[in-house]
């Protein structure tokens, strides 16, 4: 009887905080940046520090904020983001487990996949991607927050 008791027990937390999981509103931030070797040395002021960071990362002269989007869902949805160069991104939120978000990122150009990874990443820490775009480079920062 204490078997069925814990056991039962066991199930309704596990449901519980599956449900809890899924209700988490998770807003996702996706910033995008050109790096090429063009011209003089130059990171674009609105990058803020995370221009030191990249320049550390990447060995290019200059860093230009291409693009900024900021999209929100649940656990168990998907986000779409329109990349520079002709891509598009997917991003299906698929768990929180607190600090960490599980995410599948689907990265495509012109149809075919260039990417398609599970990745995780801690609530309000930058992830960041890099793609090649033409003789350039297409950098892609992703911050989920769970709320």
């Amino acid at each position: 009887m204490l078997r069925k008791a814990l056991s039962l027990g066991l199930v309704l937390v596990l449901v519980t905080s599956v449900t809890a999981a899924s209700a988490q509103q998770v807003t996702v931030t996706v910033i995008q940046v050109r790096a090429s070797n063009e011209g003089e040395k130059h990171v674009d002021p609105a990058l803020g520090g995370l221009g030191k960071r990249l320049q550390r990362t990447y060995p290019y002269k200059n860093y230009k904020l291409v693009g900024s989007q900021t999209l929100a869902g649940k656990i168990g949805g998907k986000l779409n983001f329109a990349l520079q160069g002709g891509m598009a991104m997917a991003l299906g939120l698929t768990g929180y487990v607190a600090p960490m978000v599980s995410m599948r990122v689907v990265v495509t150009r012109g149809g075919t996949q260039v990417m398609n990874s599970d990745l995780r990443v801690g609530s309000r820490r930058p992830l960041i991607l890099s793609f090649p775009w033409g003789v350039n480079r297409l950098i892609v920062v992703i911050t989920p927050t769970v709320r």
